[in-house]
């Protein structure tokens, strides 16, 4: 556990924490139907396959990974943290092939729709890239009020890539990581007169203040669910999925994502 501390306007300092919660890196598995992987970090939380997922040899980091062939996911019986306080996700994605539709590679459940969801949406005009999502529900309720980050280069999936989400509980803001950046998006002013040059253009940030999220129940890897409806399902790998308690920062969120080998299960930088 790592603590730190963080000045809220009014100058009072407030202390929190950051902790592994979980850890699947997917080195090995246990047991038969169900086949379930560890949870490094120590619990009891262990993710179970189910369908069309398996331990595979092909990895990102170390030497195992999550196979899933678009009808198989994992889950875990609990949600590691609580999803209205801080909190941050890490994991590795590699697509099989090209997305034709949205696909999930993770997402925190409730009873009637995703708390948080991660997913890759192709582009409509150029079919073999899209863009990464992070999607944020307010209330676990078929009418909640829904936040949408996209990132802000398109991508394609079929490369192996690193996500990351972080919460901010305290300031209400979400932040979307790809291959450990923030990457925001300007507008070209060549005349410096402080309006576009392109009226088309608007400025992007990569983070959505003002959003509250609801404590979602269980965690999903390779689907979404709405209900008893599941869909959303991603084809290809997932390796070495991180969920810590706390929000971590720019540096430990570049660290995990330059770190393939023998990565122990503590807080990047401690």
């Amino acid at each position: 556990m790592r603590l730190f501390d963080r000045t809220r306007s009014g100058g009072e300092t407030l202390q929190f924490q950051q902790e592994v919660a979980s850890r699947w890196s997917f080195e090995t598995t246990e047991g038969v139907d169900p086949v379930t992987v560890p949870d490094e970090a120590g619990t009891a939380n262990a993710l179970t396959l189910h369908g069309g997922a398996v331990r595979t040899d092909t990895w990102q980091v170390d030497v195992g990974g999550l196979s899933l062939d678009g009808t198989g996911y994992a889950t875990a019986a609990t949600m590691p943290v609580d999803t209205s306080g801080s909190f941050t996700l890490t994991a590795w994605a590699q697509a099989a092939e090209a997305p034709t539709e949205s696909v999930t590679v993770m997402s925190a459940e409730g009873g009637n729709r995703p708390a948080f969801q991660v997913a890759f949406v192709p582009d409509e005009r150029y079919p073999d890239v899209g863009t990464w999502r992070l999607s944020i529900a307010d209330q676990d309720a078929a009418d909640a009020e829904v936040a949408v980050l996209d990132a802000a280069e398109v991508r394609d999936a079929r490369d192996w890539t690193h996500l990351a989400l972080a919460y901010d509980g305290v300031t209400k803001e979400a932040r979307l990581y790809i291959n450990g950046s923030l990457l925001d998006r300007a507008c070209a002013d060549g005349d410096g007169d402080g309006v576009a040059d392109d009226p088309a253009c608007a400025a992007w940030e990569p983070w959505v203040g003002n959003v509250q999220a609801f404590k979602a129940t269980s965690f999903q890897i390779g689907r979404s669910r709405t209900g008893p409806d599941a869909g959303s399902y991603f084809s290809g790998l997932v390796d070495d999925v991180w969920v810590f308690q706390g929000t971590l920062s720019h540096m430990q969120v570049r660290m995990l994502s330059a770190s393939f080998f023998d990565v122990p299960t503590v807080v990047p930088g401690t």
